[in-house]
C-alpha cells in the first residue's frame, strides 16, 4: 500500500476512500470527490493523490492476489464514474485553441490514466480528441492526419505493451515528424531499466508538473 505522502489529501481520508472504493460503496466515493471539488482542491491534486494513488494500489492488491480481477476492473470503473463529475469544471475552461489527440495503445486496455491526461488538458484549455483504450496505431494516424493535432499523447499500463508503443511512435513519426508526442503511463516504473528509449521530440510524462513542461514545449 501507499505510504503517507505530502498531499492535500490527508493519509486517513485516503485510506477510508480506497476502503469503499474495494467495496463498491459508489455514494460515499462521490461525496468525498464532491467535497473535495466543492472544497477547492485543485483538479490534478485530486486526480493523482486519491484516484490515481487508490488504482495503483488496487493493481498492487490485484498483483498479489488480495482482490480479484473483477474487483479491479470495478475499482476502475468506479474512478471513471467518479471523474465524470469534474466535467463542468474541465469544460468551461476558456479554450486557447490547441488541439490535442490522447490515446491508449492497441491491446492497451486500462484507460484512466489516459482520461486524466485528457482532462487536465481540457482544463488547459485544450480541444481534446480522447479515443480511449486499444486504438490501432493506422486509425490513430488517420485522425492525426485529418485533425492536424498540435499534441499526440499516448498511454501505457501494461509493460507487455511498450513494445507497442515503440512501434506506434516509429510509424506516426515517418507520417508525422515534426508532431509533438507526449507518452506516459505506469508501464514506465513497472518496466524499470527495460523501459525503451525515446526519440527525438517525444517527452515521458512522468507527472502532473511534468504534463505542464510537455505543454509549454509543444
Amino acid at each position: 500500500m501507499s505510504d503517507e505522502t505530502n498531499t492535500l489529501i490527508g493519509y486517513e481520508q485516503y485510506r477510508a476512500y480506497l476502503d469503499h472504493l474495494l467495496n463498491a460503496d459508489l455514494q460515499y466515493c462521490r461525496r468525498e470527490v464532491q467535497g473535495l471539488l466543492d472544497g477547492g482542491v485543485p483538479l490534478a491534486s485530486m486526480y493523482v493523490d486519491l484516484l490515481q494513488r487508490a488504482l495503483y494500489d488496487v493493481g498492487d492488491l490485484w498483483a498479489s492476489n488480495r482482490i480479484s480481477v473483477a474487483v479491479e476492473h470495478m475499482a476502475a470503473a468506479m474512478t471513471e464514474d467518479l471523474m465524470r463529475m469534474a466535467s463542468p469544471l474541465v469544460r468551461e475552461a476558456p479554450r486557447i485553441g490547441r488541439k490535442a489527440i490522447v490515446s491508449c495503445t492497441v491491446e492497451e486496455y486500462h484507460q484512466v490514466g489516459a482520461r486524466m491526461v485528457a482532462d487536465l488538458l481540457e482544463l488547459q484549455g485544450w480541444d481534446v480528441i480522447f479515443l480511449g483504450a486499444n486504438a490501432p496505431v493506422d486509425d490513430v494516424m488517420l485522425l492525426t492526419d485529418q485533425l492536424k493535432p498540435d499534441l499526440l499523447a499516448l498511454s501505457v499500463t501494461m509493460p507487455s505493451n511498450l513494445r507497442r508503443l515503440a512501434e506506434a511512435i516509429r510509424l506516426v513519426r515517418q507520417q508525422f515528424d515534426g508532431l509533438p508526442i507526449a507518452v506516459g503511463g505506469q508501464a514506465f516504473a513497472l518496466a524499470g531499466a527495460a523501459q525503451p528509449s525515446l526519440m527525438p521530440g517525444v517527452w515521458r510524462v512522468e507527472t502532473v508538473d511534468h504534463l505542464g513542461q510537455v505543454i509549454a514545449a509543444s
